[in-house]
């Protein structure tokens, strides 16, 4: 996954479309950025996170108190955990094959299957869902299950909790008030 080239919004992109010619038709397809930058707090903590294990696939994501916590899969079955403070500054890392939870190294097969894996496309899809005035504060794949599970905070405090197939799919949506 190139997280490097997420899309904007298409809020965004409907935004543009209106201040620049007033008469352009809004398109639900949005541009690809300008630049390299990523354009969401997803995209910048993949980023961080990804220079510092130096390879692997992003499978969560989730907004902390005080910054960002990626959890990056790397081609050997080890999953490490990345924390990032508000400025997506490493702040340190555990490798969570090495605590004392489950056992979170990764089979071969869950390995493979990593290939497919689409956090920003499970992100987009989740916002959709939840409504595009919210802020996805947590996402992940299911390394075991397969799917991704989300949770979108909107605007009014709700927390809506999206649940999706590998192919971005709504399986379940759950609002907790």
């Amino acid at each position: 996954m190139n997280t490097s080239r997420l899309l904007a919004t298409a809020g965004l992109a409907t935004s543009a479309a209106v201040l620049v010619g007033g008469l352009a038709a809004a398109t639900t397809t949005p541009p690809e950025p300008t630049s390299a930058e990523p354009t969401t707090d997803l995209g910048r903590a993949s980023e961080a996170a990804l220079a510092e294990t130096g390879d692997g696939t992003v499978v969560a994501y989730s907004v902390e108190r005080n910054g960002y916590e990626v959890e990056v899969a790397l081609t050997d079955g080890t999953v490490i955990e990345v924390r990032l403070d508000d400025e997506f500054v490493v702040t340190g890392t555990t490798d969570e094959s090495r605590d004392d939870d489950d056992d979170d190294t990764l089979t071969s097969a869950q390995i493979a299957a990593l290939a497919d894996v689409d956090l920003a496309g499970a992100h987009d899809a989740a916002l959709t869902e939840a409504g595009d005035d919210g802020v996805v504060v947590e996402v992940d794949h299911d390394e075991d299950d397969g799917g991704y599970d989300a949770d979108v905070e909107l605007a009014d405090g709700t927390t809506v909790e999206v649940e999706l197939a590998d192919d971005l799919t709504v399986v379940a949506t759950e609002t907790d008030d």
